[in-house]
């Protein structure tokens, strides 16, 4: 074990050693919050999910389901900064909270995340993904009903520390649905859902500047349009810009379909390659719009073809079939298999899918990466056009 590694576990087992020595007074806390308050009142609710985009867009069926159930609550969301702007427009969520998560937990930030929420009087809290802070943050801040997410991934010690301190716990199993798991943490508090349709919303000023942007760029009603993500946050997932470059020659030339790349400012070069190995009019963009404006230009996209990352769950969200490329990836545990989506991958392969939701990994403990270079242009092209037979789309129907 490196210093840096150790010096994070020595930190948190000092925080969960504390937190454990005041158990008593925090139980204290949380039973004279219980008698003290009215029967039948309003509920303030407190989700934490400290997830990525593609993770957070599978919760929002979630949000959905408690307005639906309790419209008189108040919900406040916990996540982390990157992610915040997905959610800005949601209108089941009354407010959201930010904070990094970082695994070198800077206490004065902890503390102040411990005091913000302890202010605000929640009365239950539903965690969605396992770790120290999570499991810790609603236990001192007294929230009385304390429901979270555990894995078998995360560790005894981890879910003894859930056990001790959480009133209901419930197991993400491997290759689990995360929106159905995420669902089910419902049921602690009565609730049954079976509505797993995920949600993304715009406003009406990124709408008008997706409409100047395509504009401006050409692109007109009529067109009919395929969006690209090339770039994945996790790099062992992308497909390759190449690939992506042969794939969209292919659909330009056989269909006529206009073709718009999308990414992070950090994406600038590889965009820039794969326009230039198309050598066609291809769109490019990366410092136009903000996560939060994006989606509006999600929108207006005919079909979306991406690994499997967050963009993918955004043009999903939004009703646009979409290709998953799914490489390591399970087709079970989260991408959208069940609503217009047509996944890729190999299936000759013993050691696939070697990512599994929580248990996810960064590289091939194999050496090969067989689950992505197996998989070529043609062979998505081949998934593309059974997308297209099952979800053809009318140009009349654009807005802009």
């Amino acid at each position: 074990m490196n210093l840096a590694i150790f010096r994070i576990v020595f930190k948190e087992g000092l925080i969960m050693a504390g937190v454990l020595f005041a158990a008593p007074f925090f139980y204290l806390a949380i039973w004279l919050k219980k008698i003290s308050a009215k029967p039948g009142g309003p509920k303030k609710i407190l989700i934490i999910d400290n997830a990525k985009i593609g993770d957070l867009i599978c919760a929002t069926p979630v949000f959905r389901s408690l307005k639906a159930n309790f419209p008189d609550s108040h919900l406040t969301v916990l996540v982390i900064p990157r992610v915040r702007e997905i959610l800005q427009h949601n209108p089941r969520i009354d407010q959201l909270i930010t904070h990094s998560f970082n695994k070198k937990k800077n206490l004065s930030d902890v503390w102040g995340l411990i005091k913000k929420v302890s202010q605000e009087k929640f009365s239950i809290c539903l965690n969605l993904n396992p770790g120290t802070l999570n499991f810790i943050l609603p236990f001192v801040a007294a929230i009385p009903l304390r429901i979270t997410t555990i894995s078998k991934e995360s560790g005894f010690f981890s879910n003894l520390l859930a056990a001790l301190l959480c009133t209901y716990r419930l197991t993400l199993q491997k290759e689990a649905l995360s929106v159905r798991h995420y669902l089910d943490l419902l049921k602690f508090i009565g609730i049954t859902e079976n509505n797993l349709k995920k949600e993304v919303f715009v406003d009406e000023a990124s709408v008008k500047k997706a409409a100047r942007f395509l504009a401006e760029r050409g692109i007109i009603k009529e067109d009919l349009v395929v969006g690209f993500c090339l770039s994945a946050g996790n790099k062992f997932k992308e497909w390759g810009v190449t690939n992506f470059a042969e794939l969209a020659r292919l659909i330009a030339a056989n269909f006529g379909y206009k073709i718009i790349a999308v990414g992070e400012p950090k994406d600038k070069p590889m965009l820039e390659e794969f326009r230039e190995l198309i050598g066609s009019a291809a769109i490019i963009t990366c410092e136009d719009f903000s996560l939060g404006e994006v989606p509006a230009l999600f929108k207006r996209f005919d079909y979306f073809i991406s690994a499997d990352t967050g963009p993918l769950y955004i043009a999903n969200a939004l009703d646009v079939p979409v290709i998953d490329i799914l490489g390591p990836c399970s087709m079970l545990a989260q991408p959208p298999i069940y609503e217009k989506c047509e996944a890729v991958h190999v299936n000759n392969l013993s050691c696939w899918p070697c990512s599994n939701g929580l248990d996810s990994v960064s590289s091939c403990r194999l050496g090969h990466l067989r689950c992505v270079k197996e998989i070529s242009p043609e062979f998505v092209l081949a998934s593309f056009e059974k997308l297209m037979k099952k979800y053809p789309q009318i140009t009349q129907s654009h807005d802009f």
